[in-house]
């Protein structure tokens, strides 16, 4: 969905979430909200216009990238436990 033509109504007042317009890219067009399938879909092409977007590629990758960098330091925590601890009570 794209918002309307400005964040404010017609008497200034601002626009909120049932304000919005849906958009099909597909056809180019505007679609009012009681022209829509009952799946959301556009009456016209059948895309789908208020279904879930899909998760971009980056955030994907920097999910897994966190979940490595974590495992590692996680790693390096309980290495430097056990060579703390063996330092120490190992005398």
């Amino acid at each position: 969905m794209r918002p309307g033509p400005g964040p404010d109504g017609p008497d200034g007042a601002r626009a909120d979430e049932s304000d919005q317009v849906i958009w099909c890219d597909s056809c180019d067009r505007q679609v009012g909200e009681e022209e829509l399938t009952e799946d959301g879909a556009c009456p016209d092409c059948g895309a789908d216009l208020l279904g879930r977007r899909p998760i971009p590629l980056s955030f994907k990758l920097m999910g897994i990238a966190t979940v490595i960098y974590l495992i590692w330091r996680l790693y390096q925590l309980v290495e430097w436990l056990i060579h703390h601890f063996a330092a120490h009570h190992g005398r």
